[in-house]
């Protein structure tokens, strides 16, 4: 059993009273009961993380999650923030790897294999990103992209997955997001088989069943239900649509309606 999951990326985006009314709306219209069938988490920019956590006005059970998270416990990184750090304002999750940190700030495996290391060794659930460009997807090189990204969780230590709901990994196809371009169902469930049949190399058949692994590709209300409904797509990761409290909430209404003991 698999339990749906809704993850809002908010990027670098909605100032500190933005948020808290978001907060707040979510708190006032999410329908009672619905934690229980899909996990809902929000990732405001670092600044904002504290704020809306010690306020208490996310519903309960919504969880926070960092947009990003450092590879070392402390130490002189000037403007960094580690994952240490972020469980001691309740931050429960943390973004690895997205597109934006391996395209803006060449983020690459070594990086992101101590980013996990240190985000699980500290408590967090790591969101793993991993997806293909544009001319990979042309040259029919989807597969070969998607396996030099995941090879890095081939070295993660099997102490870190006893529980496999401690692990979320997300397929962020580059090429469809904000480009015009848009992914298929069925190129998503592709590619979702492809990355499980990998884990399932990584880390055994058991693991590999359990682990959610959720897409992110330019996710809204008018295309989300054709994807949560591919076996192998668990929940989204979600940009845009993510800042838009009403399209939230139908996006997970549809992931509730999705819920099928995947």
């Amino acid at each position: 059993m698999r339990k749906p999951i809704v993850i809002a990326n908010w990027k670098m985006n909605k100032s500190l009273d933005e948020a808290l009314d978001f907060a707040g709306e979510l708190k006032a219209k999410l329908p009672h009961g619905t934690v229980a069938h899909v996990d809902i988490i929000i990732c405001p920019a670092f600044l904002h993380i504290a704020p809306v956590a010690l306020n208490k006005i996310l519903p309960s059970g919504v969880a926070l999650g960092a947009q990003d998270a450092h590879w070392e416990e402390k130490g002189a990184f000037t403007g960094c923030v580690s994952p240490v750090m972020l469980k001691d304002v309740r931050t429960r999750y943390a973004i690895i790897g997205h597109s934006e940190r391996r395209r803006y700030f060449g983020e690459a495996s070594p990086m992101l294999k101590g980013k996990l290391t240190m985000s699980m060794r500290a408590g967090l659930v790591p969101v793993f990103c991993v997806g293909e460009g544009l001319g990979d997807r042309q040259a029919g090189k989807t597969f070969q992209a998607l396996d030099e990204q995941m090879a890095v969780l081939g070295d993660i230590s099997r102490e870190f997955l006893s529980d496999p709901s401690e692990f979320i990994l997300a397929y962020e196809p580059v090429w469809a997001i904000g480009t015009g371009h848009n992914a298929t169902a069925e190129q998503a469930q592709e590619v979702h088989v492809h990355l499980r049949e990998l884990l399932t190399s990584y880390w055994g058949s058991d693991q590999a069943q359990a682990t959610r692994i959720v897409y992110g590709g330019s996710i809204a209300p008018d295309n989300f239900a054709s994807i949560m409904a591919c076996g192998d797509v668990d929940g989204g990761l979600v940009g845009g649509a993510s800042l838009d409290c009403e399209k939230f909430l139908k996006l997970i209404e549809i992931a509730r309606g999705g819920e099928n003991g995947k």
